[in-house]
């Protein structure tokens, strides 16, 4: 009897230390599991936070590019005029499958008001067709045609002070014909005069200052 009941209490004592370990091990995988799910509730928490926020400053960004862009457009139509700027321009889809990014579209926006800024101040970074140096040119000749001509009227009068005037008539084309070249270039093309066109608009002066001196002015 004893030997029987020491057999039962020591096969009930291993069998409550198997229950106790199974028990354990289910606690444990229970705590493991429950800190994995809690984990991914985190990440989970965390990405929508950035989504939430990501979607605020795309909304933001929307806002600022849409009032700097219509501005922005407002700005060049009233420098180059409405009927070479049109319309605004209507959204497109995007060119590529690559979506770009906030400070990539910030950039492009500072960079487009940057260049609007510079255009006005006649600082474009583009050189003028050649037809610009033909005008130069032909301010040139007909500043000194005017300059002979004004020199040839003073001349007739015979006057000291009339012939000092004809030479100042005569010197004058050669400085007058760059600058209004200059205002030329710069109401129709908003740049700034360049060095060629500045020249050859002194040497067409000069030229034909001369010609029209041993021309018109032989007799005086």
């Amino acid at each position: 009897m004893p030997s029987s009941y020491t057999e039962a209490m020591g096969s009930y004592l291993a069998r409550e230390a198997e229950a106790a370990a199974e028990l354990e091990a289910l606690q444990a995988e229970y705590e493991s599991e429950r800190a994995r799910l809690q984990h991914e509730v985190d990440r989970a928490r965390e990405r929508r936070e950035v989504s939430e926020l990501a979607a605020a400053e795309a909304e933001n960004l929307k806002t600022d590019v849409d009032r700097r862009s219509t501005r922005l457009w407002a700005d060049l139509a009233a420098f180059v005029g409405t009927q070479h700027c049109g319309t605004f321009p209507a959204k497109t889809a995007p060119s590529s499958d690559e979506e770009p990014r906030p400070d990539d579209i910030a950039a492009q926006m500072d960079d487009a008001e940057r260049t609007l800024r510079s255009a006005r101040r006649g600082e474009v970074p583009i050189e003028p067709p050649r037809l610009s140096y033909i005008v130069a040119a032909l301010f040139g000749v007909l500043c000194a045609s005017g300059g002979v001509r004004l020199a040839v009227l003073l001349l007739a009068g015979g006057d000291i002070s009339h012939r000092a005037g004809a030479s100042l008539a005569l010197i004058a084309p050669v400085a007058v014909a760059p600058m209004l070249w200059g205002v030329w270039q710069g109401w129709v093309y908003r740049v700034r005069p360049r060095p060629l066109g500045v020249l050859l608009s002194v040497c067409c002066a000069a030229a034909a200052v001369a010609v029209g001196a041993v021309v018109f002015l032989r007799g005086f």
